[in-house]
């Protein structure tokens, strides 16, 4: 299961959502976990980046709502680009 599907409401999977979680949060990084571009979870340094008192501010909000439009092209090729498998080439 990723951590996608834990994070999903609608996932029966309390322990791998914790465990997501808790990865997540231990991150030095501000990280999203998104479904089409709707924010599912948050850590805290990426509340702070995008300015958001707490992280629960920014669930269910659309990733667009926290960066400038016109980088809106460059974040959406950005996140489909990184989404997905690896290839070896």
């Amino acid at each position: 299961m990723s951590c996608h599907d834990a994070l999903n409401p609608s996932a029966d999977a309390t322990y791998h959502k914790d465990f997501c979680q808790a990865l997540l949060d231990s991150l030095p990084e501000g990280m999203f976990v998104h479904s089409d571009g709707v924010i599912l979870y948050a850590n805290d340094i990426a509340a702070r980046i995008v300015g958001a008192q707490d992280r629960k501010e920014l669930i269910h909000q659309p990733l667009t709502s926290f960066f400038p439009p016109d980088t809106w092209k460059r974040t959406l090729e950005s996140i489909v680009s990184d989404s997905g498998p690896k290839g070896n080439g």
